[in-house]
């Protein structure tokens, strides 16, 4: 062979060694993984173990806790009233007696059939009031028919939820509640008398 011939003939070499080397060490890396596989699956599966203590375990002293009194038996919460009882929709003729004349508290509800939040918030208020078993109505204004009551509650957005009890207005939100308890704080402000409202009420409120 030339010279020429003889650097070609290593340089071939040279690669297919690489090439050799570069498999071997392919074929070990993917044995190497198939055995870590096969070691995870035969791993045994964690499990979520419950441990079920005495009612009257103390966990400070490790010993059951004194038994307590029991309890008073706890006031039953009244049957579902019907909806036509305590759902109703607020004219200008009817209003005096539907709200101001009310025997228990109200929540007036002003909205419109085109309000995407009247659509979410109104049917959850009526199945508030219908639970509350006669103890709270809704009366809904459909702001759009009467714009004479919507006008003179100054309503600005929709919805508008006002809190009426003896007759007078204490309390209004607009909009969507927060949460559940945003709601909830103000049905018992609404419904309590003397319970403070969370939050406070607003200047614009006292006024009312």
């Amino acid at each position: 062979f030339s010279d020429m011939n003889v650097d070609n003939a290593r340089a071939i070499l040279l690669a297919d060694r690489e090439d050799e080397e570069a498999e071997r060490r392919d074929m070990e890396a993917a044995q190497a993984q198939y055995e870590a596989e096969v070691a995870a699956e035969n791993e045994p599966e964690l499990q979520t173990v419950t441990v079920d203590f005495p009612k009257d375990f103390d966990p400070a002293t490790g010993a059951a806790a004194p038994t307590a009194p029991p309890p008073q038996q706890q006031q039953q919460k009244p049957p579902p009233a019907k909806k036509e009882d305590v759902i109703f929709e607020g004219t200008v003729e009817d209003l005096q007696k539907l709200v101001l004349e009310s025997p228990v508290p109200v929540l007036l509800d002003v909205y419109a059939d085109w309000c995407g939040p009247c659509k979410q918030l109104t049917p959850a208020l009526e199945q508030i009031c219908i639970n509350a078993g006669g103890m709270l109505r809704l009366v809904k204004i459909n702001t759009d028919q009467q714009r004479q009551i919507s006008g003179a509650l100054e309503v600005k957005a929709l919805p508008t939820i006002f809190g009426v009890r003896d007759g007078k207005i204490i309390n209004s939100f607009q909009g969507m509640p927060r949460d559940e308890q945003m709601i909830r704080d103000f049905l018992i402000g609404t419904m309590v008398p003397g319970q403070n409202f969370k939050p406070p009420l607003s200047d614009e409120d006292k006024e009312r």
